[in-house]
This record gives structure tokens, sequence and C-alpha cells, in this order.
């Protein structure tokens, strides 16, 4: 993956000044905004994503919005995005799972499009996190939200992507997009890591002796 990213960590943003937010009593949201790839040629990154629109994981009936398109991992632009992103994952927890390209996916909306509730949480390890990438956000073209539920809709706080920002979140949390109410795509990239189920001794000790205020923004660690 490359040499892996070391930010300043001057950089990080957290979005509110409670490092913790809550969809619920047990739940806490923290989450954190670097602006990891500010530098790298996001429109490149764009047309790589882009041109992988229709390889698919997967396709659902009427389902037209390419949330799980392959991406173009042997891109020199991606690929140096990607080892940056693996870099402070590690810095985070040195004891995460190795990346995954299946824990990577491209996302793009057309015009019209949202992406729907849901979560990325993993049956086996709870205490995951979840990022995605913004290459190219066109104004009005659909804010990153967390909400409590799918029925209710009560919003907790909405994230307008800016280009080059990595935003990272617990896996459980629960998320949406808004429509895509712009004339162009709105493209990103996203994915997980989860700790190593062979090193998750190690990975708590890390956790439990290494708290930062990084850590409490992410929220990862909680009761």
């Amino acid at each position: 993956m490359g040499k892996p990213f070391q930010p300043d960590l001057s950089c990080v943003t957290p979005v509110s000044e409670d490092p913790f937010e809550y969809f619920s009593p047990m739940l806490s949201i923290g989450h954190l905004v670097v602006p990891i790839g500010v530098d790298l040629d996001n429109a490149e990154i764009t047309r790589a994503v882009v041109a992988k629109e229709d390889e698919r994981r997967c396709t659902e009936v009427g389902d037209t919005k390419s949330e799980d398109s392959l991406l173009p991992y042997e891109h020199p632009e991606v690929a140096k995005l990607l080892a940056r992103i693996d870099g402070f994952f590690r810095m985070l927890n040195p004891y995460f799972e190795s990346f995954e390209e299946a824990e990577s996916w491209g996302h793009i909306l057309n015009p019209g499009q949202n992406t729907d509730y849901h979560t990325h949480i993993r049956a086996d390890w709870p205490d995951g996190l979840s990022w995605v990438y913004y290459s190219n956000y066109p104004e009005h073209s659909g804010e990153l939200v967390f909400a409590m539920d799918a029925v209710a809709r009560r919003t907790m706080f909405e994230i307008s992507p800016s280009v080059g920002n990595l935003v990272i979140f617990p896996s459980y949390a629960p998320h949406y997009t808004k429509r895509n109410m712009s004339s162009q795509k709105r493209v990103s990239i996203s994915g997980n890591y989860f700790p190593d189920p062979d090193k998750a001794e190690a990975f708590d000790e890390f956790a439990s002796t290494q708290i930062t205020p990084l850590a409490h923004i992410i929220g990862i660690w909680h009761d």
C-alpha cells in the first residue's frame, strides 16, 4: 500500500465541541474529519472511480445508484489515497485488520439519487470504524446525515462534505445521504476497519492504555 501517511494531528477537526454525541444513552457517535487528501488529484480520482461505475459487486432490481462499485486499486492516485487512509488507521490502533479490498468500495450518486438509511456494523465485532472520502462534491449534492431511526428520520447532525476530507465514524452509527440536488455526480470512496480477531487482546490493551483526545472524538471506546 505504500508509505503510511503520518498526518499532523493539528489537522484533525472534531465536528462538535462535545466529543460525544448520542443516538441513544448506550451509543456514543463521536466522529472525526481529517483533510487527508486535499493535495491529491481528486479530479483524477473521480474519473477513475466513475470509470468503474458499471462494475458492481451486486445489482438489485430498481437500485440505480452505484453504492458498491469496484475501485481501481491499481490507479496511482487511488493507491496513494488508500495508503494514507491505511496509515492513519494504523496510527489510531495498529491492531486493526490489514486493509482489505472487500472492505472498500466506490459510491456514486447521480443527480436525483440518495443513499438509504443503513449501518456498516459487522456481527462478529461491534467496535469497527467506517470511513468515507470525498473526491467530488458539487454544492447541494447530498449531505451525510446521522439519524436516530429510519422511520422518524430524527436528525442528530449533518456533515456537509468537502473534497479531500476523510470522515471517520463508528460502524454501528446509523446514517444516510440526502438526495443529490445538483446536476453532477457526487463521488466518494468508503470502507471499514475492524479489529484483527487474532489480536483482540492487543487491540483492547492498546485502546485502554493509549486513550487520547483523538480516541474520545471517534468514540469507539464506549461503555
